[in-house]
């Protein structure tokens, strides 16, 4: 034993006295050449070694180096691919025979790395990446870190370039500082990390500070806290500068059983701040989640500002507050957000949102109220065109979109209002996929019922549209009043519409609509037009008699009811029937949808004068009327020539009853005197 002490002790000696005599005695800048030819060979890259390299030995065994570069790949601009300004690195030498190894502060200044992409795809680096392809394969053999301790790691004024010529972008990291406390197995390291960031237009900077606590042996590390800050500015940045911070208490991550728990975190920008907790399972796998998120209450219209947008709404005190909150589950190829709530102004959404296997989102939401008009750009007040506007070419629908769209949900909204129209318990059954859209809507609305069946087919370029609906029970009134600030007709409505149309400008929306709609009105009245009226006026006129004034323009009715046939950007009426206790009235005609334009024949027959005595003469006779003008302002005129003819047709058959009468009263007063062939004769005698 003495002896082999003796002998190892002479070996440790031999050695010291060898590393003494390399120190002091040889001059590693001699070999500088020799360097430079093997790292040549070895990558096919010129080292450059412009400065010093400095040996020391005793406390600590180290290298220290001046400038050096290494050049760049054949082919690339920049003349160098790394260089640095200087590098140190050192071991204790004492704690190395105990088989323990102590390095102190890693040491690297100035270093540049120029990162360079091609058009053509081939990077600057995919040669020294195949230097050392085959060595993945090589089994390695297990090795002890106990003992293992580095003062630290300090990056100092450090940049990285990375230009992109196939994205044709370029990336600069640029005054990159990276410096840690020592690094111990299973004690935290303190880290410490900033750099200047140029993106384009965009300059900024980058903070990160957090505790690093490493297990390698069992794959575990933990960051403990993680705190991150990203400044940028520039003329596209909102108010020319903003910054964004993420801040998190603990965030652990075990590689052995593929999780990662983050137990808070906080991300803030533009004045909005978003909380979490996330857990991951399964991560190099199939990557699982658990978590929830929550966005605390902020002002939508203030952000939309600095973000550059305007905000012109009809009511300047709507996006003034929303929040939501929302539990995620499930893969990434199938995530849930469950127990979602959302709240915008005084209107709340709740309910799940789901990406399944197929990629189809499914939901099932349900909101309490919303005026939807409230976050509309303010309505200008219409003005009604000399001449019918231009139809305009401009596509309606954004077709590559649509066909992306892969839904399948229930949206359920208790009250709504919507162009001023004003729903409760709306449900809308939507489903898209692969450019085919359905929308099955119900609700009730203004004392009745709607129910609809919307189906879109954006499978080709000429998308359209088939429309079915139904509209039971409505009053009318109420309804155009809220539409359209009018109520041109009341009554209780009926509607039903088979409808389809080619939707690809709203010209060819118009032109191409066909299909039919069936309508009925009870107990109503037809505001604008007073039918009796015009007659009155047409009699009078021809009799040359006072004009009577119109107190009411309108006309009562029991029953109007009609279908309407839409072909060739026209609609079109050959049954329309209106009853009253007045009148009754056939028509047929059409309206042209582009400008509104109205064109209707209306067969009129009084039924019952009233008050007033002087239709009497016209009571029975079919008294043609026509409809001209806008849906906004119908004209009502009357045919003179016919409405006389009648007259004179009436008053043929008033003075022939009369005649018939009296002629009835002779004969039965002289029947006795008048012999019988002449009674039969005068039976069948008419004067008219």
């Amino acid at each position: 034993m003495k002896l082999l002490l003796s002998l190892l002790g002479g070996i440790i000696a031999l050695l010291l006295i060898a590393i003494l005599i390399i120190v002091f005695v040889i001059d590693p800048n001699d070999y500088k050449p020799q360097i430079a030819n093997l790292v040549e060979n070895a990558t096919g890259r010129t080292l450059t070694i412009e400065g010093d390299i400095n040996l020391t030995f005793y406390p600590w065994l180290g290298l220290q180096l001046g400038k050096v570069s290494l050049g760049n790949a054949p082919g690339f601009d920049a003349p160098e691919f790394a260089k640095i300004d200087q590098a140190r690195v050192q071991v204790k030498l004492l704690p190395l025979f105990k088989k323990h190894l102590e390095i102190g502060t890693v040491l690297l200044e100035a270093a540049t790395i120029n990162l360079t992409r091609k058009s053509d795809g081939h990077t600057n680096w995919e040669d020294l990446a195949a230097q050392g392809g085959d060595s993945e394969d090589k089994p390695k053999e297990s090795t002890s870190l106990k003992g293992f301790k580095i003062d630290g790691l300090d990056l100092r004024h450090a940049k990285i370039v990375w230009d992109d010529q196939q994205a044709n972008s370029r990336y600069v990291l640029s005054d990159l500082n990276f410096k840690t406390s020592a690094l111990v197995l299973n004690e935290p390291v303190k880290i410490q990390f900033n750099t200047a960031l140029d993106i384009a237009t965009l300059t900024g900077q980058i903070d990160l500070n957090t505790q690093l606590i490493l297990n390698l042996e069992n794959q575990q590390y933990r960051l403990d806290p993680l705190q991150i800050t990203v400044t940028v500015q520039g003329d596209n940045i909102p108010e020319g500068k903003q910054t964004l911070s993420f801040n998190t208490q603990v965030i652990d991550i075990d590689l052995n059983k593929e999780t990662l728990d983050a137990e808070t975190f906080t991300l803030e920008a533009f004045g909005v701040k978003l909380n979490g907790q996330v857990d991951i399972k399964q991560m190099l796998s199939q990557p699982t989640l658990q978590g929830s998120l929550k966005v605390a209450a902020f002002n939508p219209r203030q952000l939309l500002q600095r973000l550059g947008q305007a905000v012109p709404t009809d009511d300047p005190k709507a996006l003034d507050s929303l929040s939501l909150e929302m539990q995620l589950q499930g893969a990434l190829s199938q995530l849930r957000l469950a127990n979602l709530k959302i709240q915008l102004d005084n209107s709340h959404l709740e309910g799940n949102i789901g990406l399944e296997q197929d990629s189809t989102i499914a939901f099932n939401l349900n909101l309490d109220q919303i005026d939807i008009d409230r976050y509309l750009p303010p309505s200008e007040e219409a003005k009604e065109p000399a001449s019918p506007p231009p139809s305009s070419e401009e596509e309606l629908l954004p077709l590559e979109m649509l066909r992306a769209l892969n839904l399948n949900g229930i949206l359920k909204v208790a009250q709504l209002k919507a162009a001023n129209l004003k729903l409760n318990d709306l449900q809308l059954e939507v489903s898209a996929k692969q450019g085919k859209i359905k929308v099955t809507p119900k609700a009730t609305l203004y004392q009745g019922n709607y129910q609809g069946n919307l189906t879109l087919d954006a499978q080709t370029n000429s998308p359209r549209i088939h429309i079915d609906q139904i509209l039971s029970n409505v009053q009318a009134s109420p309804l155009l009043k809220d539409l359209v600030d009018h109520d041109q007709i009341t009554g209780t409505a009926n509607l039903t519409s088979q409808l389809t149309s080619e939707v690809t400008t709203s010209e060819q929306l118009l032109n191409s609509l066909t299909g039919t709609l069936n309508f009925s009105f009870s107990d109503g009245v037809l505001k604008g037009l007073n039918i009796e009226h015009s007659i009155r006026q047409a009699r009078a006129l021809l009799k040359g008699e006072t004009l009577p004034d119109d107190k009411t323009a309108q006309t009562d009715f029991k029953n109007l009811r009609g279908t309407f046939q839409f072909k060739n950007g026209s609609i079109y009426n050959d049954d329309l029937s209106l009853t009253s206790s007045r009148l009754r009235v056939k028509g047929s005609g059409q309206i042209v949808m582009s400008s509104q334009e109205l064109n209707f024949d209306l067969k009129t027959v009084i039924v019952d004068t009233g008050d007033h005595k002087n239709l009497e003469a016209l009571k029975g006779a079919v008294i043609p009327l026509k409809v001209t003008g806008y849906l906004k302002s119908p004209k009502l005129g009357v045919d003179s020539a016919a409405l006389e003819a009648a007259l004179l047709e009436q008053a043929k058959a008033s003075a022939a009853t009369k005649l018939e009468e009296e002629k009835q009263k002779l004969i039965e007063k002289h029947k006795d005197k008048i012999p019988e062939p002449v009674n039969d004769l005068l039976k069948d005698f008419k004067l008219f």
